[in-house]
C-alpha cells in the first residue's frame, strides 16, 4: 500500500476513506460504548449532522496501523456526547464496525496485534503487490477475500498495477485495485 505522510500529525495515511456513523470507544467509567460520529462545519455546533465522518488507515512511527477518523470534506468531527468538535481522532481497529473494517483492510496484507487492550495491525510486507490467478482474468489486492482463495499453484504476483494490466488482467470489482 502507498502511504502518504501527514506532517502535522506524524502519521502516514493510506487507502480510500470509508464513511463511519458510529465508533465503539471506552467511556470515563471504563465501559465500551457505541458513540454516534458525524461531520460538522462549526467548532461549537450544538447537534450532530447526517453527514458521516471518514475513517482511513493510518500508520505511526512504530509501524502500528490504526484508524484516523476525520470529518468529511475537511469538516470537523463530532462525537455524540461531546459538546465540542475536533479535527481528528486516532482509534484502534476494534472501534469500528465489521463492515467498515473489512472495507479498510482489503488493500493491505497485515497481521493483527494487541497492545494495551487495543487491537492494532502491522503490515506484513511493506512493498505493494497484487495477486491474480492463472485461471482468471482479474487481479486483486492481497487482502481481498477473492484473492485469498487463489491456490498457491495458480497464484501469479505482480509488483505494480501496471504490470498486471500489461499482462492482460483486469481489476477486480470487489477490491478495486
Amino acid at each position: 500500500m502507498k502511504w502518504k505522510t501527514l506532517s502535522h500529525l506524524n502519521l502516514r495515511v493510506g487507502g480510500s476513506p470509508v464513511p463511519l456513523k458510529t465508533l465503539q470507544l471506552v467511556d470515563r467509567l471504563g465501559e465500551w460504548r457505541r458513540h454516534r460520529v458525524s461531520t460538522v462545519q462549526e467548532y461549537l455546533s450544538p447537534s450532530l449532522t447526517k453527514i458521516p465522518a471518514w475513517g482511513r488507515l493510518a500508520k505511526d512511527q512504530q509501524g502500528r496501523i490504526g484508524i484516523l477518523v476525520t470529518g468529511a470534506h475537511f469538516g470537523l468531527l463530532k462525537l455524540g456526547g461531546s459538546p465540542h468538535a475536533q479535527s481528528h481522532l486516532f482509534v484502534s481497529l476494534d472501534a469500528l464496525s465489521k463492515r467498515a473494517l473489512r472495507k479498510l483492510l482489503i488493500p493491505i496484507n497485515c497481521e493483527l496485534i494487541q497492545s494495551q487492550d487495543v487491537v492494532l495491525a502491522r503490515e506484513t510486507e511493506e512493498k505493494p503487490y497484487y495477486l491474480a490467478s492463472r485461471l482468471s482474468i482479474r487481479f486483486h489486492y492481497p487482502g481481498c477475500p477473492r484473492g485469498g482463495r487463489i491456490s498457491l499453484k495458480n497464484r501469479v504476483m505482480f509488483n505494480t498495477r501496471g504490470e498486471a494490466l500489461k499482462a492482460g488482467y483486469l481489476p477486480d470489482s470487489l477490491c478495486r485495485p
